[in-house]
This record gives structure tokens, sequence and C-alpha cells, in this order.
């Protein structure tokens, strides 16, 4: 209700009130019909996922799996704030057998909002790492947010978690759900062993299930996915898919966007594409993934990290000298140019250079590279480091640094043109 009309009858102190008590009930009454279609929902299995990383591919495998026997929907890309899975409630219809909502925490008390209404019936943790390092200062706190999850469960649901992190794994005691572990530990109840995924080879590995040993093909790229293809592969057969079904599912499930998805190059460059986020503590498996990878050569391209406690340099120097032993040339790409030009001065080989503009590294990358290279880009959406494989073969104009645009720039009309306009 407009604070000036109200003025115009009762005064402006009075306006202020009457305004407050007025939207106060518009959004107790949006709550209520939150409450209310969700009720009505009762055939339909509401499905929560949460961790540190691996939520929206956990997301989309999970909903490949479910649709090969039911009907349902998936929250949209990355949208995981509490506002997302009101989204995701709108969408659901009474017919839809299943509802995936990932959830994300970006502060203490911020997953709980969206769990008041979408009450989960299943619920996946991932993993318990240092994502918003800022907001938590602590895994303690990042655990305690990511168990509401399984906290809110029912007696007669189910929460999937992860067997190989401990600060997941004892969430099992802080659930009244039944509890089903997916991991490669020994006592998992999804267990999987003989994992191979070395460039260019996909991820396969063999399950133990219910005393069944089963091998499993997927799409996927890098040991990175595989708790994103267990927690999911959990989750279906808590819904009844047959074990058959979720193995064929699988053999056409391709990589989530930007989530280590594969984009070839006419002129023969292969790239991985790992740049929807970048967390310090995801570079191990990063370095790890090139270290085994087959390919004429490997190039690392990376952009600004995030979400570390400790020293920056000492940060990226860590990373620069991991890199170098197994990467035959790593790129630095952003912000912070004079940290940079320390690993410049440590490294006399030439297999550690930087940039702190993201055309000059392009050049830079595409003036060397050859078919057979492998290069996978680790930065976050924001970086849209993505432009270095566009240069190779168009006649990209936009090169503008901290746009405020979270969608990739090959759905961006800016990419060609070079006008950009700043988001409001």
């Amino acid at each position: 209700m407009p604070v000036s009309l109200v003025a115009k009858i009762w005064g402006r102190r009075s306006a202020r009130r009457i305004t407050r008590l007025w939207n106060n009930r518009q959004l107790l009454i949006k709550r209520a019909r939150r409450t209310l279609r969700r009720r009505m929902l009762f055939r339909t299995t509401f499905i929560g996922i949460t961790g540190s990383c691996g939520k929206t591919t956990t997301k989309d495998i999970t909903a490949a799996l479910l649709s090969a026997h039911f009907t349902g929907v998936k929250s949209s890309g990355s949208f995981n704030m509490s506002d997302a899975a009101v989204h995701t409630l709108q969408r659901t219809r009474f017919n839809h057998d299943f509802a995936v909502q990932e959830f994300a925490s970006w502060g203490p008390g911020t997953i709980a909002a969206g769990l008041r209404f979408f009450r989960p019936r299943i619920g996946v943790v991932l993993t318990v790492r240092h994502d918003h390092y800022k907001a938590f200062h602590g895994l303690e706190h990042t655990q305690r947010e990511k168990a509401r999850l399984v906290e809110a469960l029912p007696k007669g649901g189910t929460a999937i978690l992860n067997r190989d992190d401990p600060r997941v794994w004892e969430m099992a005691s802080a659930t009244p759900a039944r509890v089903l572990s997916f991991g490669t530990h020994s006592q998992a109840n999804l267990c999987a062993s003989r994992i191979r995924a070395d460039w260019p080879r996909r991820l396969s590995f063999v399950l133990t299930y219910a005393g069944e040993q089963t091998p499993v093909h997927t799409q996927l790229i890098g040991k990175l996915c595989l708790h994103s293809v267990l927690a999911a592969m959990g989750v279906a057969l808590t819904m009844g898919v047959p074990m058959g079904s979720i193995l064929s599912a699988l053999e056409r499930t391709k990589p989530s966007h930007r989530r280590m998805s594969y984009h070839p190059r006419a002129d023969g460059v292969e790239f991985i594409r790992d740049d929807n986020k970048a967390t310090m503590y995801s570079m191990p498996d990063v370095i790890d993934f090139l270290a085994r990878a087959n390919a004429r050569r490997k190039i690392l391209v990376v952009g600004n990290l995030s979400d570390y406690p400790g020293s920056a340099g000492n940060k990226y120097r860590g990373v620069a000298r991991a890199a170098r032993e197994h990467i035959d040339k790593t790129v630095f790409v952003g912000s912070g140019f004079s940290r940079y030009l320390r690993l410049r001065e440590e490294d006399t080989s030439g297999a550690v250079v930087a940039f702190s503009d993201i055309q000059q590294a392009s050049v830079y990358v595409n003036g060397f590279i050859r078919a057979g290279d492998l290069v996978l880009i680790k930065s976050s959406k924001a970086s849209h480091l993505e432009r270095i494989i566009f240069h190779g073969s168009q006649d990209v104009r936009c090169w503008r640094i901290g746009c405020g645009h979270d969608a990739p720039c090959d759905r961006c009309p800016a990419l060609l043109r070079g006008e950009h306009r700043p988001r409001a």
C-alpha cells in the first residue's frame, strides 16, 4: 500500500504504521498460501540437496534418473536461495511425483527459510567445506547450518549422507529419518570401488549395494563427480527406480554446464569448463584430474579463488607449486597482480604465468595451444574466463571485467557485439 496515499488521509505517522501492518498482513497471506499449497501436494516427494559443492550436479543427475520412471521438476540452474524453493514449489503440479531443490547456505539461518515450507522427505548432504568462510568462520558453523536439512526430515523420510566426509556423517545422529550412506568407505551403503576417470576416459566404477556388485558407466568427467553420482543413485533407489533404469540413465546423462563440462573446439583443442565456482579447497582435485589426464599438453587457467582462511599469497603460491609438478602450463588471470608477480619470480621454467587482464591472457593462451592440448578453466562465473575459448574461433569484442552478469558469455549478445549494459 503506497505511503503517500495513506498519508493524505491519516497523516504521515499513521501512514507508516498502517503500511507496516498492511505489509505484514500480505507477508502472512503469502506464507499461508505456500503452506497450503505444500500440503495439497501430498503425493509429491520433495527432495532437498545441500553441501559445500556438487549441489547442482547432484540435482541434475537426480532429476535425470527419476525422470526415467516419474514426472517432476527440479530447481532452475544454480537457483538455490530461499526464494528458489518458492519458485520450485510454484512450478510443482499436483500430478508430479517429485520436486528436487538445492539449498545453499551463505550464512547462519539461511537454509531454514526455505525448509519451512518446502518440507523435504528426502535430504542429501554432500560435503562440509570452507564455502562462505567470511560468514561462517569455521567448519563447525557450516556443519550446523547444513545439518538443518536432515533435522527437518520426517521419521518416514530418508537422509542420504556422504560417508567419506566425517562432518557429514556426524549428522546421522541428528535426524529422525532413515539414513542411507554413500562413498568409498567400506561401510557405506552405496560403496564405490575400482574408480576410473583418467581423461579421456569418463567416470566409471563398481558399485556395491545390498551385497551385489554392479559396474557403473557415466558420461561425467573426473572423480570430482563421484559423490554426486552416488547420492543421485541413492535418491533413485529410495524412490524405487530399478537399478537397470538407473544405469541406463547414467550412461546418457551429460555433465552440468560449467561444471566439468566438455567443450571441444574445431581446431582440435579440448576445453573443460569448471567455471561456475572457484574455491581454494577444490584446487587439489582439479590438479589431480589434470595430473592423471592423457593429453598432448595439459594447461590450467585459474581465475580468482575464494573461501579460504589465512594468507592469500601463501595459498596462491601453494597452488602454483602443486600445479607446476604435474601440469605443463598454469595461467593465473585476475586481480591481485602483485601477488602473481611473486609467483613469476619463484618460477624460472615458464610453467607459471600470470595476467591481470583477461584479453592479454586470452591472446597468450590461444597463441601457444595446439590440437591435442587439454585446457581446463577453473574460475568463478563472475570472471567470465570462458571468453578464452571463444576467442580462438570468434571475434570476441567484450573484454569487460566485473560486468555483474552471472549468465555465461555464450548466452550474452555483448560477446560479439561489444556493447554491454551494466546490470541495474
